[in-house]
């Protein structure tokens, strides 16, 4: 998604200064003490979401047969991207480029809202109220409001896994070392029906997705100062509160630091997409075709807005 505070007068300076005070306490290495959790300590994971581990991390399932799930979703670097490329290299020979910057897995999958957009259902509303921000959905875009019909795309897209269609998944499953695992969680005649064993597939994605602790560890400083568990430094605590302040960086407004009525911890984003403006990235390949047009939520990969 792409997240940003927009319309304030303050300056940018401010809100670097802001950021970087808060970024402080953010992403800072713990005190010890703080850890409340064994380093050693797995987790227990359903069936499906074991099912969903191997997959997630099995390069046999693309066409190049050198790309998984994790090639792009480190798990080491925020089950984010392992390197600065713009964007990823995949394909059948792992040399096409995507078209967009691989995003973090981290945190957002299990609250990330529904994709909605209120409009104005009149032509007097339109003339006297402003449009509400698109909000939700999964991917830069939220065309996806599920966990496995997004798990889905990395494996047809053609500048990622790029499998023909999902009996090519599929004939690949049946080979890997766990397919009898498979069978035994969905069914010894699971693969006899195509639909029914990609979607339960996709469906084990999901699960590891949701059950693995290391995708929403909450372990940061700011989480433990939240948990009353270490205190900001002086310079972290003048950062929160520009960042807070709506006459200082009032970055707040749109990446909420407050935790939630039932005390879960901030995502720092409220799921608005906002129109950032940003200039062609030279890096990218598909920007060296002056009639490409990256628009977000308006295409190309996107076609329903």
């Amino acid at each position: 998604m792409l997240f940003s505070a927009t319309g304030f007068t303050v300056s940018t300076a401010t809100r670097l200064a802001a950021l970087a005070a808060l970024a402080s306490a953010v992403w800072l290495p713990l005190p010890a003490a703080a850890a409340s959790a064994p380093a050693d300590a797995k987790p227990v994971y359903s069936d499906a979401a074991a099912l969903g581990k191997l997959m997630f991390f099995d390069a046999s399932l693309s066409a190049s047969g050198r790309m998984s799930c994790a090639s792009c979703h480190s798990p080491s670097h925020a089950y984010g991207p392992p390197n600065g490329l713009a964007a990823q290299l995949g394909g059948p020979d792992m040399r096409s480029q995507g078209t967009r910057a691989v995003p973090s897995l981290r945190y957002v999958l299990n609250r990330t809202p529904m994709w909605s957009h209120a409009q104005a259902a009149s032509l007097s509303e339109r003339l006297s109220e402003t449009d509400n921000a698109p909000v939700g959905g999964y991917g830069w875009d939220g065309r996806f409001n599920r966990l496995h019909d997004q798990a889905s795309f990395p494996l047809f897209n053609p500048d990622e896994m790029a499998n023909k269609d999902p009996a090519a998944v599929l004939a690949k499953l049946a080979q890997a070392p766990y397919a009898a695992r498979f069978k035994e969680v969905f069914g010894q005649n699971t693969f006899a029906d195509p639909t029914k064993a990609f979607a339960q597939a996709m469906y084990a994605i999901e699960r590891f997705e949701l059950e693995d602790p290391s995708f929403h560890p909450y372990t940061s400083k700011f989480d433990y100062y939240l948990d009353g568990k270490v205190q900001l430094t002086a310079q972290e605590l003048r950062g929160k509160k520009l960042f807070d302040d709506p006459a200082g960086g009032n970055c707040a407004s749109c990446h909420i630091d407050q935790s939630g009525v039932d005390g879960s911890h901030p995502l720092f984003t409220d799921f608005n997409f906002q129109a950032l403006g940003v200039p062609r990235n030279p890096e990218l390949r598909a920007n060296a075709d002056p009639k490409y047009f990256d628009m977000g939520l308006c295409g190309p990969l996107r076609t329903d807005q």
